[in-house]
C-alpha cells in the first residue's frame, strides 16, 4: 500500500504535497504586501512565518525577523491618534499662512 501513494503523491501538483505551507508559490514581494497588510493579524502572520522559515534570501531572512517581532509583540502597534490631534499629522509640517507677517 505505501508504494500505491507514493505514486500517486507523485502525480499531485506540488500545491496538493504541502498543505500547511499556502504560501509556497508566493513571491517574496507579495509575502512583503501580504504582512504590510496584515500585520496584525496572527492568523495570516502565521502561515507566513512558517513560510519564510523555509526559504533562505536575505530578503526572506528580513521579513522572518519583523514577521517574529510582531507574532511576539517585539514590535508595538502603532497608538491611535488623540482626540483633537490631526491623524495624520501632515499639517504640523505645512507652513502656515500666518508665518512670515
Amino acid at each position: 500500500m505505501p508504494l500505491i501513494y507514493t505514486q500517486a503523491r507523485d502525480h499531485l501538483p506540488h500545491s496538493f504535497e504541502m498543505p500547511d505551507r499556502p504560501y509556497i508559490e508566493h513571491t517574496i514581494d507579495q509575502l512583503e504586501q501580504l504582512v504590510a497588510d496584515n500585520r496584525y493579524r496572527l492568523a495570516v502572520l502565521g502561515p507566513i512565518r512558517v513560510e519564510l522559515e523555509h526559504r533562505t534570501t536575505a530578503r526572506a531572512r528580513q521579513l522572518l525577523k519583523e514577521v517574529l517581532g510582531l507574532v511576539e509583540g517585539e514590535i508595538p502597534k502603532p497608538k491611535p491618534p488623540r482626540a483633537g490631534r490631526p491623524a495624520d499629522q501632515q499639517s504640523l509640517f505645512t507652513p502656515s499662512s500666518q508665518e512670515g507677517e
